[in-house]
């Protein structure tokens, strides 16, 4: 049964990590987008670009929090496992 559980774990973390990466191209793509759209767009000047800019931060800081608790869970995953060992 231990291996088992272990063997979903890693699965499930092995899905995370694909997740993470998929996340992390597509706010790479965003950014570029964006000082895409700054530098060619005029609608997007003054207030509204830091608007957005404002917006994206946020995001950004939201995610980051949000894979920082998934990955400090994840590690305390794998300590409980090496403990059973």
């Amino acid at each position: 049964m231990d291996d088992v559980r272990k063997e979903m774990f890693k699965l499930w973390k092995a899905s995370w990590e694909g997740y993470a990466k998929s996340i992390q191209t597509m706010r790479d793509q965003g950014d570029k987008m964006l000082e895409m759209l700054f530098a060619q767009g005029e609608a997007f000047k003054g207030e509204a670009q830091k608007s957005l800019q404002e917006m994206s931060a946020n995001t950004k800081k939201a995610q980051d929090a949000f894979f920082k608790a998934i990955e400090d869970n994840l590690a305390k995953m794998e300590e409980t496992f090496k403990s059973e060992k």
